[in-house]
Parts: structure tokens; C-alpha cells; sequence
């Protein structure tokens, strides 16, 4: 018992140690340096809202970069994640960084296999949710042509990236996005700034898509490719 009337815990030891002999501090087990982090929810709430914008111009080309985020997001969090895993067995080393590289092609290849398999709930999961907001906006009488109309599409992309988020998977896409995020803008004036550019950068987007009221563009597709964007088109409403 110690003086605070607690129980002492032993201290761990290897095989070979003296009872009372600590382990060597750069043996000793790691722990996750993610822990502990700031989150980013802010900057990563002004991605959201600059996808969501970009989604109201070009859907297809606002997908494909959720898609290559997705994967660099998965690469860089499994590559820590062994880093990590291993430092944590093992204690730190000198072989660790040049190991984690040795690994990194590996990563790289699951990454993207779970990344594109991640993403097709989600990508399904807007198409209907913008295919119904269009089908009803239309038929209400709100919008007289709503199949390329920029806000089924936005209502559609944003509920798809929730999915994405939140959904199958979404756990290594999550700490690898604030991974990315706290090494590109660190926290301080850098990610306050940064922050605040693609916000309003997001948000003049999203405006100008609905002031001029101009179709999305389905670059690289052709809009009469896609069986129900043409059948809500030639909808007639009375």
C-alpha cells in the first residue's frame, strides 16, 4: 500500500528483467498519436459544403474527387495505423519508417479497393435521393424542370456523403480525413484561414449555381445516357 492508502500496480517487465527494473523508455509500448487530436469538424463541415457546391455544377466531377479523397483519406490511415500498430507491439525503432514505406504500396492497393467498394452505397444512395427530390419538386409544380435542376442534385450529394461518412467503412475514412486535414492546415492561423477560404469559396459556388440557374453539366456523360434524368424530362406536368 502506498501512503494515499492505494494499491501499488506492478510495473510490467520482460523476460530477463530485475524485479523494481523499469523498461527502457524507447521499448516501452506506444500508444495512438491521433488521440487526442483536434477533430477539424469545422474544416471538414467547409469540405462538406465545397463538395456539395461542386456537386451542383458538375455531380460527376464533385463524385470523382470524393472518390480519390476516399482513397488518399483509407491510404494515409491504414499506413499510420501500422506504423502505429507496430510501435505499440514492439516499442519504437529504427526500421519503423522504413518499413511503413515498404508497406505503403500495399496500403495503397486496399485502399482503393475498399475506398471505390465504400462508395457504392453511397453514390446509390444519392442517385435515388436526388431522383426522388427532382421526381417530387417537379411534380408539385415547384420547379418546371427539375431532372438537371442544381438542387435535387445538392440534396442527393449531401445525403450521399453522410452515407459515406457515417455508413460501411466509414471509420477509416474519417480518421484519415482528419489525418490529412491536421497536416495540411495545422491547427492555428493556417486552419482558421484555410477554413474560412473554402468556405466562402463553397458557398459562392453554391450561390452562383442557383442565381443562374443554369443545368448541371454531367461531364464526362451524356445526360440522355441516364434513363431516368431523360424520363423525368420528357415528364409533363399539368
Amino acid at each position: 500500500m502506498n501512503p494515499a492508502g492505494q494499491m501499488a500496480r506492478p510495473n510490467p517487465m520482460q523476460p530477463g528483467m530485475q524485479p523494481g527494473q523499469q523498461q527502457p523508455l524507447a521499448q516501452r509500448p506506444q500508444g495512438d498519436p491521433r488521440i487526442g487530436r483536434p477533430m477539424r469538424t469545422g474544416t471538414l463541415a467547409a469540405l462538406l459544403l465545397l463538395f456539395v457546391a461542386l456537386s451542383m455544377v458538375a455531380p460527376f466531377v464533385a463524385w470523382g474527387c470524393l472518390a480519390i479523397w476516399s482513397v488518399l483519406s483509407r491510404w494515409v490511415d491504414r499506413t499510420l495505423t501500422g506504423l502505429v500498430l507496430r510501435r505499440h507491439e514492439a516499442g519504437p525503432r529504427g526500421s519503423d519508417v522504413p518499413m511503413a514505406m515498404l508497406a505503403a504500396p500495399w496500403h495503397l492497393v486496399t485502399a482503393v479497393l475498399t475506398g471505390g467498394l465504400s462508395l457504392i452505397l453511397p453514390a446509390a444512395f444519392a442517385a435515388v435521393a436526388a431522383g426522388g427530390a427532382a421526381f417530387g419538386l417537379q411534380v408539385s409544380g415547384q420547379l418546371a424542370d427539375a431532372a438537371y435542376h442544381p438542387i435535387p442534385v445538392a440534396i442527393g450529394s449531401a445525403l450521399g456523403a453522410m452515407v459515406a461518412w457515417w455508413g460501411p467503412g466509414g471509420v477509416s475514412l474519417r480518421r484519415g480525413s482528419r489525418t490529412m486535414i491536421r497536416a495540411v492546415l495545422p491547427s492555428g492561423p493556417a486552419a482558421t484561414i484555410g477554413g474560412v477560404f473554402i468556405l466562402v469559396g463553397g458557398g459562392a459556388l453554391m450561390v452562383m449555381a442557383l442565381l443562374e440557374g443554369q443545368d448541371v453539366s454531367l461531364w464526362p456523360w451524356d445526360a440522355s445516357s441516364i434513363p431516368i434524368l431523360s424520363d423525368l424530362k420528357n415528364l409533363n406536368v399539368p
